[in-house]
């Protein structure tokens, strides 16, 4: 499908890893599809069809220390709230 997106940064907070309490960025992911008739890709799992609908909040939490990467993601739909967290052990460390 194509369409728009865009991330929109919308505080910074702390989000927790396993291990402790990481500052991050806090986006939202704004997705706006333009041609719902058009399909890139056939095969695709259920969960990637419903994030890109219409109502559906996307928010990803970045961590400001370097390497940059996302510590957690929430996708807020009608029907249900999905969270996933980066869960680091020590062995990461």
């Amino acid at each position: 499908k194509f369409g728009k997106a865009r991330f929109v940064w919308a505080d910074s907070s702390k989000a927790w890893n396993g291990q402790d309490s990481i500052l991050c960025n806090h986006y939202r992911f704004d997705i706006n599809i333009t041609d719902s008739l058009t399909s890139v890709s056939k095969s695709t799992d259920y969960f990637m069809e419903q994030i890109i609908l219409s109502g559906v909040v996307r928010e990803v939490w970045v961590s400001c220390l370097k390497p940059r990467k996302i510590i957690a993601a929430k996708v807020k739909m009608p029907w249900f709230s999905l969270w996933a967290h980066i869960i680091e052990t020590k062995e990461h460390w």
